[in-house]
């Protein structure tokens, strides 16, 4: 199960996915919050690593609620990944590769939270 909040800053998405997290662990269920600002490193290729690293955390300690709060800082749309290797483009390839790789017996829900525009965000980060 995926779901990304899409309204304007200051709404209060990130304390709601905290709440939801909060509620889930009341119920003994684990929950990670990954501020995605957190998972960009300068090392070539540790970004990506961080990203597996989180989501095969949560399939471990399934059943598991994974925050990814301002997800936006990695979905930004094709061609605006200003970095010189394009790094936010892999980093990002490796976020939806794990999402899609999500299995209904893995037990791990993503709620992801962005703060800017639906339209700032790629849609395949969104769907």
């Amino acid at each position: 199960m995926c779901g990304c909040g899409l309204t304007r800053a200051g709404l209060g998405k990130s304390a709601l996915a905290r709440a939801l997290a909060s509620e889930a662990a009341a119920l003994g269920i684990a929950a990670l919050d990954v501020r995605c600002n957190d998972l960009l490193q300068s090392k070539l290729g540790a970004s990506e690593k961080a990203v597996s690293r989180i989501f095969a955390h949560a399939r471990d300690h399934a059943p598991c609620v994974l925050l990814l709060d301002q997800v936006d800082m990695l979905g930004v749309p094709r061609g605006n990944d200003t970095t010189t290797e394009g790094s936010l483009d892999r980093i990002l390839g490796m976020l939806l590769m794990e999402m899609d790789g999500l299995k209904t017996s893995d037990m791990v829900s993503v709620v992801a939270t962005c703060r800017a525009t639906p339209a700032s965000i790629r849609s395949t980060v969104r769907r």
